[in-house]
């Protein structure tokens, strides 16, 4: 029997369980809204949110695109792990995306006690999908399905009531979820590794590395999360902030990839490192994230996704392995670097822009943007920019000086709530007697969860352990870094060399 096996039946039995639950409470308090309930939906109510959800049903495709494709095929790094970072990615989105949409729908249940599901709720349930398959980034081949799904609920729901805070109570401004998704995702998933971090990733050190064919296929990813990532920091925007967040979500994105080739050529001995390219060139699409709604004009686009680029890249090649080496955090995707560091980059970003926000450049839309800020209801200053937006609603006068500050606190709530919760969640899914956790020798190991070809060389003959390339942060156990792991490697190498003269230590 496999060491897997129980924590196999244990993850089986607990998802269709869960599936259960998801069921019945669908059957009791699930019923859809107005726009697609046939007896209300010609009511005014029934053919606003028709006509709403009907134009974000283009973009859901998009987003759900990028959580199935784009997520999954990025994490097809590693040589032995594919068809896990795509299966469970797969069991993730689904599952989250169903217990997140009642989750939302218990903070907007109605005086009847009933959730209303529309569209755009299952949008804004995948959404918040994005975060766990963030941390699962962190943890991909260190924990198993149970641990995964268990990880998947409760971040679910801890996410959810952070984003209650930060959008409702707070009043941030967060339109593409920089800070409320990408920032909590992988501070969270960092926590949880930061909990794991007796586990001795070095033993699996030979199945922590791509192949040539598995570097292709998470560049695949890359494009995926490249072409619809507007379509994600737009989803919550409409009319011309909509449009605002295509342009500038695009601008950052050309940015960040032209600097992520620069700095990874002249990291990289003036050769490019897949893991740049994979990850880096998307941290623009992050950067812009809280702010890609607002008047950023195009050369502050093109700038914050440089920013982002530069950084991300450095962070690749200097940050991991420094985080790794004094705190012994384990971020097997490198999520720190792509969503984390400009996850916070874009939180103080937007206290900047927000600063800068005046009506000499948006305008009446001023109020729009920020609705918060506009004029106390039934004062004569929210009368006159009533005349010229007469849909604007009365605000709570704050000034813009006040949101920015409401930026910074957001972000900072967010990452104490990530990293406290994430740490709980860590501790407890490390208990060996309930989640039968992965033998420290058999990390990143699809064998343990699937079944696999009896010969599987893709038509490339393996090359031996200390011939082949390593990345930079994925390996956490080259020279510098932690001599008493790379100590336990080569040991390890000279050991199979006892069996296989041909190996040879890097």
């Amino acid at each position: 029997m496999r060491t897997q096996e129980q924590s196999q039946i244990k993850f089986l039995w607990t998802l269709a369980m869960i599936q259960i639950i998801i069921v019945g409470i669908f059957f009791l308090l699930g019923r859809y809204d107005d726009s697609s309930n046939p007896k209300n939906v010609n009511s005014k109510h029934g053919i606003e949110r028709l006509k709403y959800n009907l134009n974000a049903y283009p973009l859901g495709v998009d987003i759900f695109m990028m959580l199935f494709g784009g997520f999954g095929y990025l994490m097809t790094f590693l040589k032995k792990y594919g068809l896990g970072a795509v299966g469970l990615t797969m069991i993730i989105t689904a599952v989250v995306t169903e217990f997140t949409v009642i989750v939302i729908g218990l903070t907007h249940i109605n005086s009847d006690f009933v959730i209303e599901v529309e569209f755009i709720t299952l949008v804004e349930a995948g959404v918040t999908a994005t975060s766990v398959l963030i941390t699962f980034g962190a943890l991909i081949g260190k924990v198993n399905p149970l641990q995964m799904l268990v990880i998947g609920i409760i971040e679910c729901i801890i996410i959810t009531l952070n984003m209650y805070l930060g959008y409702k109570i707070l009043g941030a401004n967060d339109v593409g979820g920089a800070i409320l998704i990408h920032t909590f995702g992988a501070y969270f998933g960092l926590a949880v590794s930061l909990a794991l971090r007796n586990q001795k990733v070095e033993l699996s050190f030979n199945l922590e590395e791509p192949r040539y064919t598995s570097d292709i296929t998470s560049l695949l990813g890359t494009v995926f999360l490249w072409v619809f990532w507007p379509s994600f920091n737009g989803i919550l925007a409409v009319e011309d902030a909509r449009l605002r967040c295509y342009i500038n979500t695009y601008l950052s994105l050309c940015s960040s990839t032209v600097a992520t080739f620069v700095i990874s050529g002249l990291l990289g001995n003036k050769k490019f490192c897949p893991e740049d390219v994979q990850n880096a060139t998307l941290a623009g699409g992050v950067m812009v994230g809280a702010t890609a709604d607002m008047v950023l004009q195009p050369y502050g686009a093109c700038l914050a996704g440089t920013l982002a680029g530069i950084v991300s890249t450095i962070g690749f090649k200097y940050i991991t392995p420094v985080i790794h080496r004094h705190l012994r955090i384990h971020d097997t995707c490198g999520v720190h670097n792509l969503h984390g560091l400009p996850g916070i980059m874009s939180g103080l970003s937007s206290v900047l822009v927000v600063l800068l926000a005046s009506e000499d450049s948006y305008g009446a839309n001023l109020y729009k943007m920020f609705p918060l800020c506009a004029p106390l209801e039934g004062t004569h200053a929210l009368k006159v920019l009533q005349q010229q937006l007469p849909e604007l609603e009365g605000g709570e006068g704050r000034s813009v000086g006040f949101q920015a500050l409401v930026q910074l606190l957001t972000l900072g709530a967010t990452l104490l709530i990530a990293i406290v919760s994430g740490l709980v969640v860590g501790i407890f899914i490390s208990i060996q007697k309930l989640f039968d956790t992965i033998p420290d020798e058999e990390l990143f190991d699809d064998d343990l969860f699937w079944n696999m070809p009896d010969h599987d060389d893709v038509g490339y003959p393996e090359r031996n352990a200390g011939y082949r390339r390593k990345s930079r942060s994925r390996s956490m156990f080259n020279p510098g870094l932690a001599p008493e792991m790379e100590l336990n490697r080569k040991m390890s190498i000279v050991s199979i060399g006892h069996l296989n003269p041909s190996f040879t230590i890097n």
